[in-house]
């Protein structure tokens, strides 16, 4: 059972983190884009902003549940996972935010801040990278 959650976990990962880096590349390639793809690249952005999401929720999912079966409960968890934890509500929250400004963005009518896009998306990719860290450090 335990490998199979790793798996998926594994999977969730880089769907989220992937599509992450990503819409990272996406938004830098979008102001050389022609007027008549230009369109697309909002759409496929807006896709893998969405399957980057579902990864996190995937991930949350996972992670727990793994957690749970590898120490037998909550008691008996190292600090690093801990801390681990800590790095992926932060990601949780900015993600959140993100998710928030894209949909009022829409709403409205009106792109998205663009500095607080690359904000979110640039603290997201970091607390990425952390997370894979201290998860190697805490199960390995």
């Amino acid at each position: 059972m335990y490998q199979l959650l790793l798996i998926v976990h594994f999977i969730a990962l880089a769907m989220a983190i992937g599509g992450g880096y990503a819409n990272i590349i996406a938004k830098r390639q979008m102001p050389k884009a022609d007027p008549v793809t230009y369109p697309g690249f909002g759409i496929a952005a807006a896709g893998v902003g969405k399957m980057a999401t579902l990864g996190l929720v995937i991930l949350w999912i996972t992670g727990l549940w793994m957690a749970s079966v590898k120490f037998g409960g909550f008691t008996d968890i190292p600090a690093l996972f801990w801390a681990k934890i800590a790095a992926v509500v932060a990601a949780s929250g900015v993600s959140a935010s993100l998710n928030v400004m894209i949909i009022k963005a829409q709403k409205s009518g009106t792109p998205p801040d663009s500095a607080k896009v690359d904000k979110h998306a640039y603290a997201l990719a970091g607390l990425g990278l952390i997370i894979i860290l201290l998860a190697v450090l805490t199960f390995n």
